[in-house]
């Protein structure tokens, strides 16, 4: 019954995949010189005769510690699991069978290179006895890769029970079964896989994401990652961000806007005192108030008050029934725009006081100009009647030069002439 599960179970992969392997490049460590077994054998497509003398099989060299034999199927593709029809010399399978010792202890490795720290693990037997091995066996290895390696070492003694002293291959057919084309999965690998599965590396039975490409998560990468910090990458099974969020986000997703008033970094930050007409909320990265401050506030976050004093506010007079200190307002220290806020008395200015002000210093300013204008004028009056005093006394000056060039007798001619003029003007006055 086993046997038979087993063949239905193959003839219905091997149905629904095909065999990528088939007359690929292969290679083996320790090839058996002189003979006719050499590692392309295992992957030519016959296994009628499974004995050296057929010449189907690929048989590794005597007294070596290790085996290994490798097949290259081109580029990167999508596996499914390995068929392996070992050796059998045409005999009966059964406890008794030496070959059975040579193959206990297996490993199936892949690898997109030829590199050992490059191979990953498909396989490894550790519980199979020479009464439990089957052969064929088929393993299952949905993976990616460019090479399929089988390897067998003799190398750590003591070994366990049944186990030979050499590693051998003793492989007559290895057959890789998965799809030819990466990208695609299910029958016949006609379903492509999803499109934010990096490099299009899907399982080949459910087409699950093997990993995403960045700002996606989830089995199928259909799920876009939060705000997580500078842009990484988050996990793409779960969603959570490695690093925290960038600011303005919280939670393991960091797709939590921030809320009650908070904003930054890990929502650490507090609103500042906003003006909120309609419910509104400072803005979740930076703080900065929708539509500016509140009375008595200023600045980009509204934690600056207007005051000239300090922890001093300046309120309209308005009375709030609700107020629980009346004449009083809570804020926050000018030195710390971030700290607890500090209960402070309030300074209560009506507002047509300050309308009476303004008209008092507007007239004030007017009455200074209109005074100091008027000594402006007076002072350009005096400069002019001084201007015209000092133009008649060079008249003067003049004639009297003028009347010495001429000598002395005309000087005082003149000179009695201008008193005789100036006897007749006083007779006339009297």
């Amino acid at each position: 019954m086993i046997w038979l599960a087993l063949f239905i179970g193959h003839f219905w992969t091997v149905k629904t995949f095909e065999n990528i392997a088939l007359r690929r490049h292969a290679w083996q460590r320790y090839p058996f010189h002189g003979t006719p077994w050499n590692a392309t054998y295992a992957v030519d497509g016959r296994r009628s005769d499974l004995a050296p003398a057929g010449g189907q099989c690929a048989i590794s060299a005597d007294d070596k510690s290790i085996a290994e034999w490798r097949v290259d199927l081109g580029k990167v593709r999508n596996l499914h699991h390995v068929f392996i029809q070992y050796r059998t010399d045409n005999v009966a399978w059964d406890e008794n069978d030496y070959f059975k010792s040579r193959v206990l202890g297996f490993s199936i490795y892949v690898s997109n290179t030829t590199y050992r720290n490059d191979w990953r693990l498909c396989f490894k037997d550790n519980k199979y006895t020479r009464a439990t091995i089957p052969n064929p066996i088929s393993v299952t290895c949905v993976m990616h890769g460019r090479y399929v390696i089988y390897y067998n070492n003799r190398t750590h003694h003591p070994f366990p029970a049944g186990y030979s002293t050499y590693a051998f291959n003793d492989l007559c057919e290895v057959e890789v079964y998965g799809c030819l084309t990466l990208g695609y999965y299910g029958e016949n690998c006609s379903t492509p896989c999803p499109e934010n599965c990096k490099g299009g590396d899907c399982d080949i039975v459910d087409g699950t994401c093997v990993s995403c490409v960045p700002g996606y998560s989830g089995s199928m990468c259909n799920i876009v990652c939060g705000a997580c910090y500078e842009k990484e990458q988050c996990d793409f099974k779960n969603g959570t961000c490695p690093n925290g969020c960038e600011d303005g986000y919280k939670g393991r997703q960091c797709k939590t806007v921030c809320t009650n008033n908070t904003y930054g970094p890990n929502c650490s930050m507090t609103c500042g005192h906003c003006l909120y007409l309609y419910g509104e909320k400072c803005n979740h990265v930076t703080g900065q108030c929708p539509r500016g401050c509140a009375s008595g506030f200023q600045g980009d976050l509204c934690v600056e008050s207007r005051s000239e004093f300090r922890n001093t506010t300046l309120a309209w007079s308005t009375y709030n029934a609700t107020d629980k200190f009346k004449n009083k307002t809570l804020v926050r220290p000018m030195n710390d725009a971030y700290g607890p806020p500090v209960l402070q008395t309030t300074v209560q200015v009506p507002f047509y006081s300050i309308i009476i002000v303004v008209v008092l210093f507007s007239v004030s300013g007017l009455l200074n100009l209109f005074f100091i204008s008027r000594q402006v004028l007076a002072r350009c009056r005096n400069r002019e009647e001084k201007v015209d005093e000092s133009v008649e006394q060079p008249n003067t000056i003049v004639n009297s030069i003028y009347i010495q060039e001429n000598g002395f007798s005309t000087y005082q001619e003149l000179e009695h002439a201008d008193q005789k003029v100036n006897n007749d003007v006083y007779t006339s006055l009297a």
